[in-house]
């Protein structure tokens, strides 16, 4: 009697082995550099299987990080450490009254891990988000995708930039045509409709539909889409670095009334509906029609 001991196709990541029985994959990692999530020591993986315990593939951007279960983050006490007199607000921490925080002059405004929902899909649009705010202005932001290994960040008075593996570009500002289809950014097909009532009608769109906030903001900063419209809750944290970086290429962030974002002035820190544009000359009131 014969057995067929055929190797099953290739599958990306894992090798096949035979049992004896039938073929199984494992984990093929070997090569690849792994981090310890105590020490952020580096170790490069010499054996099929699956990323030892207590090592992760994600690389630490810093030696601010820290392992939090679900990635590199950067807790709120370091940023102390390094600033002692600048307090900071952050979604794990934002239950400081109002009264307390409308006190501060600067602030650090921080999301150590933005998109949940893409992290926990195991999708590689998850960031970083830190921001200092002062006056209650967003002054300089940083955004951060560790997979990715993109960061976007901006400086009041100094530009935006785009840092892309070692890659480092300025953004820039540019002008919109409103007469050719308008590039938005949504975050799931089923949001298109819903988009659609508040538009301009028979105006002219193309959608690009992205799971991260940040990302989205991103491309709206460097020019791939026009716009990013949200039509549900958001903090403060989601927008700020946001603010900045497209507040220096001239395009910016407004609600329903077409009015400016707030930071730090409302009892609440939940943002209203809001679209990011990248050209902030134009005529928005003639594309989006609000209830």
């Amino acid at each position: 009697c014969c057995v067929d001991v055929t190797p099953p196709e290739d599958k990306k990541g894992f090798v096949a082995k035979w049992t004896g029985d039938n073929w199984e994959y494992i984990e093929n990692h070997i090569g690849k550099t792994v981090y310890s999530k105590v020490t952020k020591e580096s170790m490069e993986i010499s054996e099929f299987g699956s990323i030892p315990d207590g090592y992760t593939a994600a690389k630490p951007e810093s030696d601010l990080c820290e392992w939090d279960g679900k990635a590199w983050v950067i807790p709120p006490e370091k940023l102390t450490a390094l600033f002692p007199d600048i307090p900071v607000l952050s979604e794990e921490n934002c239950n400081i009254p109002f009264k307390q925080r409308q006190t501060w002059q600067t602030y650090w405004l921080i999301d150590p891990l933005d998109g949940t929902q893409q992290f926990i899909n195991r999708t590689d649009q998850f960031s970083v988000l830190i921001t200092l705010v002062q006056h209650n202005k967003p002054i300089l932001g940083v955004i951060h995708f560790p997979i990715l290994n993109i960061t976007y960040y901006a400086m009041k008075g100094f530009g935006a930039f785009k840092q892309s593996n070692k890659e480092i570009t300025r953004l820039q500002p540019r002008k919109i045509d409103l007469t050719k289809p308008l590039k938005i950014a949504v975050g799931a097909t089923t949001s298109q409709e819903k988009v659609r009532s508040i538009l301009t009608k028979n105006l002219l769109c193309k959608f690009t539909v992205v799971g991260s906030s940040s990302l989205k903001s991103g491309l709206v900063a460097e020019g791939t889409v026009d716009c990013y419209i949200r039509l549900g809750k958001t903090g403060e944290w989601d927008t700020a670095g946001s603010e900045i970086l497209l507040a220096e290429i001239n395009g910016g962030i407004f609600d329903p009334h077409f009015q400016p974002l707030t930071y730090n002035q409302r009892e609440s820190l939940i943002n209203p509906n809001f679209v990011m544009v990248s050209d902030n000359t134009q005529n928005w009131a003639s594309v989006f029609q609000f209830n």
